[in-house]
């Protein structure tokens, strides 16, 4: 049943309600829908009912009633921290999902939002996703029970199919009821009633399920939602099978592959050099991210050998135990001295440092602003600190601004990529920081594929500036242009002491290798003195995007477009595979990039430039983009 009205002269829902019931009492069920919907309590009188009956195809799945428990707020201001709360595990703009909540209501149906990336995923976001076809199995008089709103019971049976259904973790709702002051959130197979989610009169409300698109696809979650049958009735020994943990393994592994998700990775025989070998044959590497060719520089392989007959293959524990040596040090003074910081903190690996930073320096207290593009390990580093994350759009700095005018909590902090890892586009750093620090906040930017391929000598994106517009944090790997392993955090003296001392991924994980220490030391040293591989590197750069560019394949290049990282837009994740093996055939090693590194359906080609490279490797390169892209294009289905 639905019925409308109309309210200053827009149309409005009044009532709505539907049962699964015997052809037995669909007589007394109509009586009772109707009577609903002509009550004399609504807001708005109802001037339009709509009964529909469906017979159904298909025998309903049973389900058990969720259990329920209360959460007593006193006001609208704790309710809704508590639903950001729950919101900020989940998706790294709670903010921004609190809004369909407490917002005028744009649609009928729930907001279907993808965890980790906070995506709207529903077909329809101005429907929604209608939970429908569910029905209670203890119900004995349809007819009336369903004369009358019974706010809480139905609201249990909804979340109790929304619970059930595949991919979906958590579900979160306010009602449109103007004198309905109760929501709730159904976490964990728990159904919890929030108190003072609104104050009365307020005919705002919402509702949003967080759905986990590795575990089903949306459009799955989405069927099931609305079209399978579903009966809700108490908890019993039957109703309480499990999926067992290989079935459900399988499941999430089928369902990845069915989405085109699938990666086998190539194994190498070689260096990342231009010309490798890889078990499937030689290639032409256009994937790697040894931009300088470092890892076979031979001062910094004899680095490595001279360290392992000195100090051994292992640290033996973590920094703060027995894995400090006078390798680690002196690959922190290097790295300091050459970024123009204080301290470098180092540690095993870039994701390592990232998450480690960001964990010690935000929490619940602390307002995140993270830009949309940022690496896998920033937004687990805001996870991980359970920290407020606001996303704004990718290279908006005046978004960021408006975003820190907005802030509430006590301290904030502004995340970015000095060079974007999808991209390649370079952060304009110094407004960044002036922005941040004007707002008293801390300026955080990830320079790992910036550090050795872009400024005058390569020293990433802060070269040049004095120290007032350099972030307060660059964090960077090894693994990139250096050529070795390991990540670090450049910072002043006092932040250095706090992250030896209580930041857990430092703490309590062994070091790397004093081996891999005194390599990226070297390698450290030998940038320091000679820059030509840094300017041949930015030479190929500049050519290839030109070519690219030229060919139609990529947008002209703005001031901004300076990384060794060039994205050439692809679309669906099926071409993407079928180009990058097209790729792999004609001999070129080109990675295809697919969801979660970027969003469904914008899959790209990822092209790495190394200073190796050859005016003729990039020629060839280009030459072979458009001939595989035209065919995928001239071949993709219409």
């Amino acid at each position: 049943m639905r019925a409308t009205g109309t309210l200053d002269d827009a149309p409005y829902h009044v009532s709505g309600a539907e049962s699964l019931v015997a052809p037995g009492m669909i007589e007394q069920t109509v009586a009772g829908l109707t009577r609903r919907a002509l009550a004399p309590s609504h807001t708005v009188e109802a001037q339009q009912v709509r009964l529909s009956l469906d017979q159904l195809d298909v025998e309903p799945t049973v389900i058990p009633t969720l259990p329920t428990e209360l959460k007593e707020c006193p006001d609208v201001i704790a309710a809704h921290q508590h639903f950001v709360d729950v919101l900020s595990h989940f998706v790294p703009n709670p903010a921004e999902a609190l809004r369909i909540l407490t917002e005028g209501p744009t649609m009928r149906g729930a907001a279907m939002i993808e965890v980790g990336t906070g995506r709207r995923v529903e077909a329809d976001t101005l429907r929604g996703v209608r939970v429908t076809r569910f029905g209670d199995l203890t119900e004995s008089a349809p007819g009336a029970s369903l004369a009358h709103k019974k706010h809480h019971h139905e609201a249990v049976l909804l979340a109790s199919k929304v619970a059930a259904a595949p991919g979906v973790l958590a579900e979160l709702c306010i009602s449109d009821d103007p004198h309905y002051t109760r929501g709730y959130v159904c976490i964990d197979g728990v159904y919890t009633t929030v108190t003072n989610v609104k104050t009365d009169g307020d005919p705002n409300g919402g509702r949003i399920i967080l759905v986990d698109t590795a575990r089903a696809d949306a459009t799955m979650t989405t069927e099931w939602l609305e079209n399978h049958p579903v009966l809700i009735g108490p908890t019993t020994a039957s109703s309480q099978r499990t999926t067992s943990w290989q079935d459900d393994i399988c499941s999430r592994l089928n369902a990845w592959r069915t989405a085109g998700l699938d990666r086998s990775p190539r194994t190498f025989c070689s260096p990342q050099s231009p010309n490798a070998l890889t078990t499937d044959g030689p290639a032409l590497l256009f994937s790697s991210s040894d931009y300088l060719g470092m890892s076979t520089e031979p001062q910094v392989q004899q680095a490595m050998i001279t360290a392992v007959r000195r100090l051994g293959c292992s640290s033996g524990g973590s920094r703060l135990t027995t894995g400090t040596s006078l390798a680690h040090q002196r690959a922190e003074h290097e790295t300091a001295a050459w970024l123009g910081y204080p301290q470098a903190v180092f540690m095993a690996s870039g994701y390592q440092a990232n998450i480690a930073t960001i964990q010690l320096l935000a929490g619940p207290d602390v307002t995140v602003i993270s830009d949309a593009d940022n690496h896998a390990s920033l937004i687990d580093g805001c996870r991980l600190a359970r920290a407020r994350t606001v996303v704004v759009p990718h290279a908006d700095l005046d978004a960021i601004e408006a975003a820190l005018e907005r802030v509430t909590t006590n301290r904030a902090l502004v995340l970015a990529e000095g060079v974007y890892s999808m991209g390649g586009d370079v952060t304009p750093v110094a407004k960044l920081v002036e922005i941040t620090h004007h707002h008293g906040a801390l300026a955080v930017v990830d320079d790992a594929h910036g550090i050795g391929t872009v400024g005058p000598t390569g020293r990433g994106v802060t070269e040049g500036l004095p120290a007032s517009q350099r972030p307060d944090v660059l964090l960077a790997t090894a693994s990139k242009a250096l050529g070795v392993e390991g990540g670090f955090a450049c910072v002043d003296e006092t932040l250095a002491d706090l992250i030896r001392n209580c930041a857990r991924g430092y703490a309590f994980s062994s070091a790397s290798s004093p081996v891999v220490a005194a390599a990226v030391a070297a390698s450290v040293q030998y940038l320091r003195a000679d820059t030509n591989r840094v300017r041949r590197l930015q030479a190929n750069v500049t050519q290839a995007r030109r070519l690219l560019a030229e060919a139609g394949l990529i947008p002209p290049p703005t001031a901004n477009d300076l990384g060794p990282i060039i994205r050439v837009p692809v679309g669906p994740e099926s071409r993407a595979v079928a180009v990058q093996d097209e790729l792999a055939r004609r001999g070129l090693m080109v990675g295809a990039i697919r969801y979660p590194a970027v969003g469904r359906g914008d899959a790209i080609l990822r092209i790495c430039l190394t200073a190796h490279h050859t005016d003729e490797h990039i020629q060839f390169l280009v030459a072979s983009l458009c001939d595989v892209l035209d065919a995928a294009l001239t071949d993709a289905p219409r």
